[in-house]
């Protein structure tokens, strides 16, 4: 399978075989192997995804961790940053990048350290911040970086995409004029629901798994058209080995509780894009999602995230849409094809770690792996790696 590869890979890179890898998709493996093989390149350091994300029509800014630990501490979030501050100067001609810590579980924490050290340091921002370019670099833990911004923005962009296409197919005036808001119910937040695409979801914030029996009590009656509350917990997959700890825990729980209440019926981890949807297939059979469980801290950076993408892609689809029928499509094809398609900017270099690594996009086409495969050899050509490995980490 693709994880024995991986193995075989990182197996190559120790004996100097191969000089870089990159996987489109199965993160956990192309992080863990090399890692293993080679080790990190200081002691306090962890693996950190940095990837970049558009911003919209005013270029793009740079993600770091994307997912590679997924249990992060605070200490960890500041190497990041020097990681990710020196890569941002030696492959993308950022002289002076800004630094921002997302709004998240660790940032409190870790922020004493950032303010005393990094000059290029902006404070603690939200999406919109993020979005209004107020940082060049977005500091926070794997987890958190992953589901509650990466994967969260995936999930908008496509799920305002499905639900303009839905509107406009049907002939129907989305705008009235170029001022005022999407005349059609978008992922609006009402403290902590969410309206998806099918329906409206309730978050649960609970960062003690012993306080979910408690949290849920309202559940189950309190649905007037069912009487079980389809559960599930937010993660950065559906198998049951993702997750951090506390995901993990709080699905043990959850699993528990339904066992035994049969107001419960728990569907298991959901990723953002299950959420937008509003649904989640599990072995063949679709469930809607009624509440979903996550760390109060993640629920916010999460529906902060959905509230500020939406806002951007709006922006950039509004003009297209606003066209009539024969006008839009193409438009609105050169868009997918262009800002909007990831397989422009395919490659997300693996930084902490001793051998050059990077980790695709797992739906990449052809053209997606060729970009990646070309900016893997850049990346190793560059010898950022050597560079990282020279600094002093204390």
């Amino acid at each position: 399978g693709r994880t024995t590869a991986i193995s075989k890979l990182a197996e190559m890179l120790k004996t100097d075989e191969v000089d870089v890898i990159l996987s489109n998709g199965n993160t956990a493996a192309t992080v863990t192997y090399p890692t293993l093989k080679g080790g990190r390149i200081s002691r306090g350091v962890m693996p950190s995804i940095v990837t970049q994300i558009p911003r919209g029509s005013d270029g793009f800014y740079f993600l770091a961790d994307a997912g590679a630990t997924k249990n992060a501490k605070p200490s960890h979030l500041f190497y990041n940053a020097i990681m990710a501050q020196l890569y941002l100067r030696h492959l993308k001609n950022i002289p002076h990048p800004r630094i921002g810590l997302l709004e998240g579980p660790l940032a409190d924490e870790a922020e004493p350290r950032f303010r005393e050290s990094l000059n290029a340091y902006v404070g603690i921002v939200t999406p919109d911040a993020v979005y209004d370019n107020k940082t060049d670099i977005v500091i926070c833990g794997g987890f958190e970086g992953n589901v509650g911004h990466l994967k969260a923005v995936e999930a908008t962009a496509s799920g305002t995409i499905k639900r303009l296409k839905r509107w406009r197919s049907k002939g129907k005036m989305l705008f009235k004029s170029s001022r005022e808001k999407l005349l059609l119910p978008y992922f609006a937040r009402t403290m902590n629901q969410l309206d998806t695409l099918e329906k409206m979801c309730e978050f649960v914030d609970v960062s003690d798994p012993e306080s979910v029996e408690a949290k849920l009590g309202q559940y189950g009656a309190h649905l007037p058209q069912r009487k079980i509350s389809n559960i599930a917990v937010l993660s950065n997959g559906g198998e049951a080995a993702k997750g951090n700890q506390l995901a993990r825990d709080l699905s043990a729980k959850v699993s528990e509780l339904s066992s035994t209440n049969k107001c419960i019926n728990y569907v298991g981890f959901v990723e953002p894009e299950d959420v937008i949807n509003g649904v989640v297939n599990r072995d063949g059979k679709e469930y809607s999602i009624d509440v979903v469980l996550a760390h109060p801290r993640v629920v916010n950076l999460f529906l902060d995230t959905v509230t500020s993408a939406e806002r951007v892609f709006l922006d950039l689809l509004k003009p297209i849409f606003e066209l009539k029928m024969k006008e839009w499509k193409p438009k609105f094809r050169e868009l997918k094809q262009g800002l909007l398609n990831p397989n422009h900017y395919n490659g997300a270099p693996v930084l902490g770690i001793k051998y050059n690594v990077l980790v695709g996009h797992g739906k990449a086409d052809q053209y997606g792996t060729e970009q990646g495969l070309r900016f893997a050899i850049d990346y190793f050509r560059s010898g950022f790696v050597e560079r990282a490995r020279s600094i002093k980490f204390t």
